[in-house]
């Protein structure tokens, strides 16, 4: 759409050029197309591109959503009163969530967390509210090693999965390095796994010994077939499975702590705590911890070898340095132009942007576009770097094990939220968290940018 009003023309002297821009749409910008004065529905354009809300399998039919009350009041939780909802991968529901006003709805506090798995259409779905940054992997692990189990069951059942650490509750954040490994508790609505190993139990008495004559037995045989069906010779019985790879993970308890062992040059463990409180009620009694606000934690990390800032890396991800001189470049403009159509614009008029904004442009904008330059020429960039350009280019250090690479890249977007494709990619509730108070420009920028460059993770 057209702005209203005639066209004004813009002189062409430097002088003109070069004063600060004022905020809002000025006389000169009715070149361009600029968004209506209207709101826009907060996460309407992110569902229409399937940012949001993607992935999340649909419970529309009377039997699911009876099953999903019923685990439910298994766990010792309030049914939901919704005919019809939705849930991610480890049985989450965003409409449940905010019917009970509560996202932890489906925990008995941080130490206990459970699952429900209504349908194998949950497999490899993604985990839209986990408490650990590990529940994916989990819930993979799960579907993997027990599929043919799974798909059995949901067919007349549902499953609840209890996330034991062998602890009650959480009493500092010290307790957090006592979680060595997990423990998955699997059951069902009606039992029928207990009822499969009890059937089996009296199939093997009846066949195997002189009680085959005993009406008591057969009564308890047919009674067994006739509640739950011939359940011999199916796959319905999943043990308790052990999950190991807890050494290095994020947890949401006690308002966000990132927790790394085993992994560290120097030290056995560390602790980043997300608020700053906790710091000043516990640092006596903690060694090892830091606030994720402190100005020496991107060093201490590169220090512990848990990242890494080498312009090599760069060469092979060359678009990486352009998608964050953009996102710089978006945060000023989103600032001055908020109703800005930024991706309408060609290449000429962002230039010029460029030059009308180059006094508000922080200089590790024009940094990285030295940088970029260099590495597309070849060139392995020399000379030290400020130590704000080393937060926004440190990267997990490759050599480390995938999942806790992963961890370190949701620590790196908690840092420096800078990155959009890394910060939605690793860390979308952060990401839907700065989205809702973003400009319109910066808004469908954001989408644009993450239509190209955005790939998946939940299929992996």
């Amino acid at each position: 759409m057209n702005a209203t009003g005639p066209k004004t023309e813009v002189s062409s002297s430097d002088s003109s050029e070069s004063k600060p821009p004022e905020c809002g749409t000025p006389k000169f910008f009715n070149e361009y197309e600029i968004y209506p004065r209207r709101r826009y529905g907060t996460m309407k354009i992110l569902k229409q591109e399937g940012l949001f809300g993607e992935g999340l399998v649909s419970i529309n039919t009377p039997l699911l959503v009876d099953r999903y009350n019923a685990c439910l009041k298994d766990i010792g939780i309030e049914p939901t009163d919704l005919k019809f909802f939705s849930i991610d991968g480890i049985g989450w529901s965003p409409e449940i969530a905010a019917e009970k006003k509560d996202n932890f709805y489906l925990s008995h506090g941080g130490a206990n967390q459970f699952a429900i798995i209504l349908t194998p259409k949950q497999y490899k779905k993604p985990v839209y509210f986990p408490f650990y940054s590990f529940s994916r992997n989990l819930m993979k692990k799960i579907f993997d090693d027990c599929l043919r189990q799974i798909v059995d069951i949901t067919g007349q059942t549902a499953i609840w999965l209890d996330i034991d650490q062998e602890l009650s509750h959480y009493l500092n954040p010290l307790d957090l390095l006592m979680v060595d490994s997990i423990v998955v508790h699997i059951f069902t609505v009606n039992d029928i796994m207990r009822a499969a190993e009890k059937q089996r139990e009296l199939t093997r008495q009846f066949m195997n010994t002189d009680d085959w004559f005993d009406p008591e037995l057969r009564e308890q045989i047919i009674d067994s077939a006739k509640t739950h069906g011939d359940l011999r010779f199916r796959s319905v019985v999943i043990p308790d499975i052990p999950f190991n790879d807890t050494r290095c993970f994020y947890t949401m308890a006690f308002d966000g702590i990132y927790v790394f062992r085993d992994v560290l040059h120097q030290k056995k463990s560390m602790l980043i705590l997300e608020n700053n409180e906790l710091i000043k009620e516990f640092g006596e009694d903690m060694e090892d911890v830091f606030s994720i606000s402190a100005s020496i934690l991107p060093s201490r990390l590169m220090f512990e070898g848990l990242t890494k800032f080498d312009m090599r890396y760069y060469h092979k991800n060359p678009d990486a340095l352009d998608i964050k001189r953009e996102c710089i470049f978006v945060d000023i403009l989103s600032e001055h132009y908020p109703e800005l159509r930024y991706a309408r614009l060609n290449l000429g008029q962002k230039k010029r942007l460029v030059r009308q904004l180059k006094d508000y442009l922080p200089k590790e904008f024009f940094e990285i576009e030295r940088l970029a330059r260099q590495v597309k020429s070849g060139q392995v960039p020399r000379g030290n770097l400020s130590y704000n350009m080393m937060r926004i280019l440190m990267y997990p250090n490759p050599d480390l094990p995938l999942s806790v690479q992963e961890v370190l890249w949701q620590l790196i977007t908690e840092i420096e939220p800078l990155d959009i494709v890394l910060l939605y990619t690793y860390n979308k509730s952060k990401f839907f968290l700065l989205y809702e108070e973003w400009t319109q420009t910066k808004k469908d920028w954001a989408v644009e940018l993450l239509r190209h460059h955005y790939v998946p993770r939940m299929n992996e």
